[in-house]
């Protein structure tokens, strides 16, 4: 896999710098060879254009063949070579005296002679040395009387294109190879990175859930590096949770099934007549089996809710009358306990759109916890109103109790799955109750917020939408 992303890497940063190093130089070679040809060409014709014109200006009177001298003494300063020809085509006059009475066929000649300008690049037809000629027609009073050659090599001109096309190609490769290197190197980068995320996600695959994976850099691999050791945190966590619960729910259910199993013993050995001790037996026995049951519901309503097979059946009811039920069955326990269980709603009907059944649960359980971590003297009080969160209107239903509240660290903790805070040790429970609960309140569409203070109390706050 990592060979073929960095292939991919280099192979697409390769693909791009070398075509844009080819159409770049290309473009320089092109640019660079026009530039000297034409300077050449525009060289060739100035001069050709001075000579033209001082033939028609001072000589065009005479005989050409008698006044090449003149022209040839006149411009043999230039770094050229000048060649006279006549209208049949025969060089009367070289500048080098290399041609001289030859009849030359190049094309820039013939273009001369016929009254155009002409030009030429190619091999000299004796030499094969490479030249560039620029021919131009020499005029009288009578008309076209022959032309004027001026040619130079273009040696010297190609070994310089060729020295700085080859400057331009090992630059270019040059460019090419530096571009492979930093390609590698910012391959490697990403790759060894994801090498040791893939190394360490193996090792927590296999159940070594300590290791982590290194957050160098702040970009997408240093994120995903942040997520997986999220991942293992939160895997370890729900270890923890999962290994503390399974220790949590073996000694709430060994206690009723202790209870249950000591009794039936007892009443297998009970005589019929001992009505006291088998109504006893009996009221226990059936005691620890709805504790049992609670249990399962528990776990039951947590697994639907986490598997997001939980359905709720809303309907339209008066929450006010839900919450006087919800009261007047807590109410005994509270003055069993000692505790001054207060309500505080209108009497008028509010109508909400809810799960009667499951809102119903989640009061009895918030209003259970109260009551676990209340001492006696203490107060809860139950409330409701309204409130508004983001321009929409919602109900609440508040508990206030002056129980023995939750430090800062488990506020933020007490929602989750299998949680059992400080308090709780001593308590009956599963650590589901508060999590199954913020469960029910959220596929209402609503709110389960918890505000509490260490010694103080605490406050559970339930908000519903009004419009559902």
């Amino acid at each position: 896999m990592f060979h073929g992303i960095r292939k991919r890497l280099v192979g697409t940063y390769l693909f791009i710098i070398i075509l844009t190093v080819v159409l770049i130089e290309a473009i320089m070679i092109g640019t660079i060879h026009h530039y000297y040809m034409t300077s050449i060409h525009s060289t060739l014709k100035n001069q050709a254009e001075v000579v033209s014109n001082f033939y028609t200006s001072y000589l065009s009177n005479t005989d050409i063949k008698s006044n090449t001298g003149k022209l040839l003494d006149n411009f043999s300063n230039l770094p050229v070579q000048i060649q006279i020809i006549n209208l049949k085509g025969e060089v009367i006059g070289d500048s080098l005296h290399t041609t001289f009475g030859e009849n030359l066929k190049y094309s820039d000649i013939k273009d001369a002679l016929a009254g155009n300008r002409g030009d030429f690049i190619g091999k000299d037809a004796v030499t094969g040395e490479s030249l560039m000629a620029y021919s131009i027609p020499l005029r009288s009073r009578e008309g076209i009387v022959g032309a004027a050659r001026f040619t130079t090599s273009l040696e010297l001109t190609n070994k310089t294109l060729r020295n700085i096309y080859l400057y331009l190609i090992l630059a270019g490769v040059g460019i090419i190879l530096l571009i492979f290197l930093i390609s590698l190197y910012l391959s490697n980068t990403i790759i060894n990175p994801i090498k040791k995320i893939t190394r360490v996600s193996e090792d927590m695959s296999k159940g070594n859930l300590s290791v982590r994976a290194d957050m160098g850099t702040n970009d997408e691999i240093g994120l995903l590096a942040r997520t997986l050791n999220h991942m293992a945190d939160e895997i370890q966590k729900t270890e923890t949770l999962k290994n503390e619960f399974i220790s949590s729910i073996s000694h709430e259910l060994r206690t009723p099934l202790t209870s249950i199993k000591g009794w039936t013993m007892t009443l297998a050995d009970t005589k019929p007549e001992e009505h006291e001790i088998i109504r006893r037996g009996v009221y226990i026995i059936n005691l620890e089996t709805d504790r049992l049951t609670e249990m399962v519901e528990e776990l039951l309503d947590f697994s639907r809710i986490q598997g997001a097979q939980f359905r709720i059946q809303k309907e339209e009811a008066d929450i006010h009358k839900l919450i006087s039920e919800v009261y007047e069955q807590m109410k005994q326990r509270a003055l069993r306990q000692g505790i001054k269980l207060e309500i505080d709603i209108v009497e008028k009907p509010r109508y909400l759109q809810i799960d009667t059944k499951r809102i119903k649960q989640v009061l009895i359980n918030l209003l259970d916890n109260s009551l676990k971590f209340t001492a006696a003297g203490g107060n809860i009080k139950l409330s409701t109103g309204t409130c508004f969160i983001k321009e929409e209107e919602f109900f609440y239903i508040n508990i206030l109790d002056t129980g023995c509240g939750i430090s800062p660290d488990e506020l933020n903790l007490i929602k989750g799955r299998f949680y059992r805070g400080k308090n709780a040790s001593n308590m009956s429970g599963i650590g589901l109750g508060l999590s199954i609960s913020s469960g029910l309140v959220k596929s209402h569409g609503g709110i389960l917020d918890i505000q509490s203070e260490t010694g103080k109390g605490t406050s559970v706050t339930v908000k519903l939408p009004l419009k559902s």
